[in-house]
């Protein structure tokens, strides 16, 4: 696995997304600032095995914050209805798997939408005005 390689197809991807976000009647306004960050990501990753170890681990550093970046952009994206879940996904799997040749760490956890009400243990009895009977409103009685 050559990871420069691999981060120049990430950012090749970032940029074939942005042109085809770009083209859709309603814009996505983050679209440039997606791509500057998948062009930084990279940058940052270019030539990195001809590099010395400390040179190497700082470059690595700067590429993950880019892909995690990317990352952000596109759940805005998908989020706001720009992008489908099925359009990121690509671009998403190639940018944590790049993160991990680059770092050997997962990437950061996406924020999640807030947590749904914790259903209720048991069911709770209705009360005895609520029984059933064939004149119930909700039994579909006529009038």
């Amino acid at each position: 696995m050559n990871r420069s390689n691999d981060a120049f197809d990430f950012a090749i991807r970032v940029a074939e997304l942005v042109r085809y976000v770009r083209e859709k009647p309603e814009r996505f306004p983050l679209a440039a600032e997606m791509l500057a960050a998948g062009v930084r990501a990279g940058m940052a990753a270019r030539d990195l095995e001809d590099l010395a170890d400390a040179a190497q681990a700082s470059r690595a550093r700067e590429a993950s914050a880019a892909i995690d970046e990317v990352r952000y952009y596109l759940e805005m994206a998908v989020r706001s209805g720009y992008l489908t879940e099925l359009e990121a996904a690509r671009v998403r799997q190639m940018g944590t798997d790049l993160r991990e040749a680059l770092t050997g760490e997962s990437p950061l956890p996406l924020p999640l939408p807030l947590p749904l009400p914790l259903p209720l243990p048991l069911p709770l009895p209705l009360p005895s005005t609520y029984e059933s009977t064939s004149d119930h409103p909700d039994q579909g009685a006529s009038s």
